[in-house]
């Protein structure tokens, strides 16, 4: 929704190439509105003008209703004026402010409202080309959206100022009408600001929270083919079988924020916060098609430090560097198709102040610690994964595991009352029959229950069925250890992945320091030792290269078999 808002109200601040042919401003306008109709959206117009070389609008009402009555978004341009430049070209200029509202259902269903504004700086729009190829080129010296209120069942209508704003904005988008309407787009501004204060005096816990913040080089490029006359908002998945495709990528250069909290706790007790982050850049890509979906990112050395009330010492963490990297495909295949998930996480440091709850003494090394997780593959898809039919059953399915779950918590019978102490040995030995007999029954109750739960709820379908899965790196660094785990694994024709045949191999380091460390410390009792050291030489054996390194080598055979360095173990 989040999104869709965005989009929304920056859609319309696009982008140029040099003139291909001369435009005019109603081909201008029903350019901008043929693509968000293909988007889902509906545009209505309160008045029209055309007086020569300028088109006159007012009061154009867009707005996107999402699909289950979940929300929607809808935006008012108070007046819109297109006028030809005399040399093909046309020239667009807005209001200054806009207002919007975005309405969104919370996790019990109920409608929250949220009312604001754009606002556009010096905003105008140079338009050229042709009616079936044409390109924007914008500038404003600042684009903000404001939020102004939210309404919320049973409190009413609140203050939630919030403004997201960008400084000195450039952007282009060019769009090819047929078939499919293709964009592709970019933008840059200067800087981000954001600011915001949101105060809650309802319930037991007052408060008020407010923040600042600010990102400095914001880029961004995307490229779009949307096909015409569907509506890919109610059902994406036509979408992507009738070609649609999207992708896009943002980076920024620096960022920080800042945030100041005051409230009460539930004893009405004061409680206060203060907290402020940094990070010197970002990078992110996203791509969706019939192809399958992707999201890549990164981000540079980032930090965060928080002191609250309530804590007995400032928390704070760094960051040196973060990756990760999905790609999934979303389209029913009986052929194994590829997918990819990785994730690193480097250089991570915590405050003393956390160390010092359990690590007093300074006993385990304070090194920065490190994840690294490659893992590649290719499964079966069982179904459409956008598909609405298929959506709406895996969310049933999941809510009704989760009512039967709770539904057998709460009708397990109480445990029988056990029998009063009596003198006379026979009525002792008859309320003992008794009771066992009660507690049997109980069983018996539980496990019907038991099975009329596994009854009712539906079997979840599983989207996935990976048929291969490779760990290309498994590696974890931190308080002196080390390990590092590779390998791969099949899945044989018609097995699961419960019993795979492959093989992974390990290497551990330091791991026999860490264990005495952990006795030194008293996590671990010395009369236990023993047999952790015996699991390890179980499953592992000494490096070649001898010191305090291990290795392993696990086959998994066929029939569920598994052998840890050449012995059967399972």
């Amino acid at each position: 929704m989040f999104l869709r808002t965005t989009s929304s109200a920056f859609a319309l601040i696009a982008f140029a190439f040099p003139a291909l042919a001369d435009v005019t401003p109603a081909e201008v306008w029903q350019n901008w509105v043929d693509y968000y109709k293909a988007n889902g959206y509906t545009v209505t117009e309160g008045a029209r003008e055309e007086a020569g070389e300028t088109l006159s609008l007012k009061d154009v009402a867009v707005s996107f209703a999402a699909p289950d009555d979940q929300g929607a978004v809808s935006f008012t341009l108070p007046e819109v004026t297109l006028t030809g430049t005399g040399d093909g070209k046309v020239r667009t200029t807005f209001a200054e402010t806009s207002p919007f509202k975005v309405e969104f259902k919370d996790a019990e269903g109920d409608l929250i409202a949220m009312n604001g504004s754009v606002v556009m700086k010096d905003a105008e729009i140079v338009s050229s080309g042709s009616a079936a190829d044409m390109t924007h080129d914008t500038t404003a010296s600042e684009l903000s959206g404001a939020l102004t209120t939210i309404v919320v069942p049973d409190e009413g209508e609140k203050p939630f100022p919030l403004t997201v704003a960008l400084t000195n904005v450039k952007s282009m988008q060019h769009m090819v009408d047929g078939d499919l309407i293709k964009v592709d787009a970019n933008l840059s501004a200067d800087k981000m600001t954001f600011d915001g204060t949101f105060e809650d005096n309802s319930g037991d816990m007052p408060g008020k929270i407010a923040f600042t913040g600010s990102i400095d080089a914001i880029k961004g490029s995307g490229q779009a083919a949307i096909p015409k006359g569907g509506d890919i908002a109610d059902d994406i998945n036509a979408g992507l079988k009738a070609g649609l495709a999207m992708g896009g990528t943002m980076s920024a250069g620096a960022g920080q924020f800042n945030f100041d909290y005051a409230g009460k706790d539930e004893a009405g007790t004061d409680q206060t916060a203060k907290g402020s982050g940094k990070f010197d850049g970002f990078d992110l890509t996203a791509n969706m098609s019939a192809n399958g979906l992707s999201y890549q990112g990164g981000s540079d050395a980032s930090s965060f430090e928080m002191t609250a009330s309530d804590l007995p010492f400032p928390f704070s963490y760094s960051v040196a560097n973060t990756t990760f990297d999905l790609q999934m495909p979303v389209m029913k295949s009986d052929t194994p198709v590829p997918f990819k998930f990785a994730y690193s996480l480097g250089g991570l440091t915590i405050a003393d102040g956390v160390w010092d709850l359990f690590d007093g003494a300074k006993v385990l090394p304070r090194d920065p610690a490190s994840v690294d997780i490659d893992v590649t593959g290719l499964a079966k898809v069982t179904m459409d994964l956008f598909d609405p039919a298929n959506m709406k059953a895996m969310e049933e399915a999941a809510d009704a595991q989760t009512d039967t779950a709770d539904a057998a918590v709460t009708d397990a019978p109480a445990n029988a009352d056990a029998a009063p102490a009596e003198t006379d040995a026979a009525a002792t030995d008859t309320a003992a029959a008794d009771t066992d007999a009660a507690a049997a029954a109980g069983e018996a109750d539980m496990a019907a229950g038991d099975a009329t739960a596994e009854e009712a709820a539906p079997e979840m379908s599983q989207p996935f069925e990976p048929t291969e899965i490779t760990i290309n790196k498994f590696a974890l660094d931190a308080v002196g250890a080390k390990v590092d785990v590779s390998g791969a694994l099949t899945v044989p024709e018609g097995g699961t992945l419960d019993a795979p045949v492959g093989k992974l191999n390990a290497r551990l380091e330091g791991v026999n320091g860490l264990i005495d460390k952990a006795v030194q410390m008293g996590f671990v009792p010395e009369d236990q030792v023993a047999g952790i050291r015996m699991m390890l030489a179980m499953f592992t054996k000494a490096a070649p290269e001898g010191g305090d390194a291990l290795v392993g080598e696990y086959e998994f055979k066929e029939g569920g078999q598994v052998f840890a360095n050449g012995q059967q173990v399972k």
